[in-house]
Order: structure tokens, then C-alpha cells, then sequence
């Protein structure tokens, strides 16, 4: 079964970062299953993570919601049924995330005609 959370999140059609006010990372560990509008996420083992941002797997599907529901499982589910949670622990720990690079400056004279 799923457990809602108390908290919801910001979520954009097409990205993959959920915008947050709480942070959830004490109860959305890296890897971890989640429900966004009654539809199966991931956090990502990498990238962001922080109290105000976390990324997901894959990009969201579903429509814009600046208050998505937030469901985790009762109970953490191994990502390999039939490998058990021997596995998830013995997995090397997530790298630290790379940095973004900034935007690309548009080029000159593109952005504005004289």
C-alpha cells in the first residue's frame, strides 16, 4: 500500500525536478518510489537533491500542479523482487551530483534589433 504525505510539491508537464516547500529528503531517500498525482516515480540516485528541489527518474507526465499529491510506499519496496534488499545495500552510494553548467549566453545580436 501507499502512504500520502502531508506535504506536496510543484510539478512541471516535461521536467523532471520536483519544486518543494518542505524538505522531503528524510522520507524520499535517493532511489526511493513515490506517487505524483497517483502515478509511479523515482527519486534519482544522482543530481539534485536538496531541501527545496529533488529530481526524479524521468520527466513528469501529467498536467502542471503547483500542489501535487505525494504518496510513498508503507513500506520500502526493493527495486529487484526477486533479490531482496541485500542488493539495494550492497549498491556503491550515489556519486555527489555534477554541477550545472550555466545557460548559454544567446548569440550576439539575436537577442535584440536595432
Amino acid at each position: 500500500g501507499w502512504r500520502r504525505l502531508r506535504a506536496t510539491c510543484a510539478v512541471f508537464t516535461g521536467s523532471s525536478y520536483l519544486a518543494l516547500a518542505t524538505d522531503l529528503r528524510p522520507v524520499l531517500p535517493r532511489g526511493s518510489e513515490l506517487l505524483i498525482e497517483g502515478e509511479e516515480y523515482r527519486v534519482a540516485s544522482a543530481g539534485e537533491w536538496t531541501e527545496k528541489c529533488i529530481e526524479l527518474t524521468r520527466d513528469y507526465a501529467g498536467p502542471t500542479n503547483l500542489e501535487a499529491s505525494l504518496d510513498r510506499p508503507d513500506k520500502p519496496r526493493p527495486k529487484d523482487k526477486g533479490r531482496g534488499r541485500a542488493k539495494a545495500e550492497a549498491e556503491d552510494p550515489p556519486k555527489d551530483p555534477q554541477p550545472v553548467p550555466p545557460p548559454t549566453d544567446p548569440q550576439p545580436g539575436s537577442a535584440e534589433q536595432d
